[in-house]
């Protein structure tokens, strides 16, 4: 469901001779700090399904969706149809369907098909992050396969499993940024026209206009030292040596390198530089680490970072009924009560209750 309804059944996104066939089983995890979203479309009777009497041609799942957030929803859909002139030869592909304001999404796709168990028997990794939109259409990124060979028979039914993994992104992958990381280090070292500076006394070597280009806040704060004729060094108070490093290896390349081991500090430092690519990065990377112990700190940081896809995560966390009475019980629990987060969190149950009465 999104908000009130259900768009799962909706013939969008498909030929109106496509029939809507099969279950859809969606779950997401987190590996190396990258959300993957991973999607098993079950088709039922596909070989019996096309006979002569019943020539269907395209199959296609039900519509699901993929969220940062009630305001952020994308939704996809798997699309198998059958090689023409080649018996019992198919390709299965992915289709992204624009819907309330979203008109495209970089994403990273592996189609794969699989026996019941779940284990794969035949993959395509269509390698870097594509574009997806209404005019790119995806029929090229498609896995072709010979279905007898895959299709597993059962209480006298046949079925075909069909495993999607989809790594979402909001910014494309450029070549200028994977240029820029191979000559990062040596580029950072040797030339240079301003000098940051770095709370406990480390300096780095950065270029005025890619700061500019990459930060608001860079920009502004630069053309006013050069307006001033002020001295080529700048001293960012509110990050050390470590931070700082890795905030620049990402404005210059796209990736930081210790997000893992760094993630809270560098939120709170792409939300000061308006670093938005880093940012967002950082909030997938905390939800990788959320537990019952670390909410209330989450909590906190979110809302001071004005992190609003990690803070409206945690908020939903806390409200589980086995997590609620488990997070008041730690000690980070008295800090909410000086805080308009408790008034947050008592006016969500608020909501969810409403909700859940509306819908009994």
């Amino acid at each position: 469901m999104i908000g009130d309804f259900d768009p799962s059944d909706w013939k969008v996104g498909i030929s109106p001779d496509a029939k809507v066939i099969g279950d859809i089983v969606q779950k997401a995890f987190y590996r190396n700090g990258i959300k993957h979203n991973s999607v098993k479309w079950t088709v039922p009777n596909l070989l019996s399904d096309h006979s002569v009497r019943h020539p269907v041609q395209k199959f296609a799942s039900k519509i699901f969706y993929i969220y940062r957030n009630l305001e952020s929803v994308f939704l996809w859909r798997l699309v198998l149809e059958r090689i023409e002139n080649a018996v019992d030869y198919y390709s299965v592909f992915l289709r992204f369907i624009p819907w309330y304001g979203h008109k495209e999404v970089f994403a990273k796709i592996e189609l794969s098909i699989a026996d019941k168990s779940e284990n794969k028997l035949l993959t395509c990794d269509f390698g870097e992050s594509r574009r997806f939109d209404v005019k790119n259409d995806i029929n090229s990124i498609q896995l072709r396969f010979h279905a007898p060979m895959f299709i597993e028979y059962s209480d006298h039914e046949e079925s075909l499993v069909i495993l999607c993994d989809i790594v979402q992104s909001y910014l494309p992958e450029f070549s200028l940024l994977k240029d820029l990381e191979r000559s990062f280090d040596v580029m950072s070292s040797v030339s240079g026209d301003v000098t940051l500076l770095s709370n406990d006394g480390k300096t780095f070597k950065a270029h005025r206009i890619i700061l500019s280009a990459r930060s608001s806040v860079f920009a502004a704060r630069i053309s006013h030292d050069i307006t001033e004729n002020l001295p080529r060094k700048v001293k960012i108070e509110d990050c050390n040596g470590e931070v700082l490093g890795d905030m620049l290896r990402y404005i210059y390349t796209g990736k930081p390198e210790k997000l893992n081991l760094l993630a809270g500090d560098l939120l709170s430092a792409a939300d000061k530089y308006n670093l938005r690519g880093l940012k967002v990065m950082c909030e997938e990377t905390l939800l990788s680490t959320l537990s019952v112990n670390n909410a209330v700190e989450m909590l906190r940081l979110s809302d001071s970072c004005k992190a609003d896809l990690l803070k409206s995560e945690v908020i939903n966390f806390i409200m589980l009924e086995e997590n609620v009475s488990k997070v008041m019980a730690t000690s980070q629990w008295d800090y909410l009560k000086e805080t308009h987060l408790l008034k947050e969190l008592c006016q969500a149950f608020a909501d969810r209750q409403k909700t859940a009465k509306k819908s009994a």
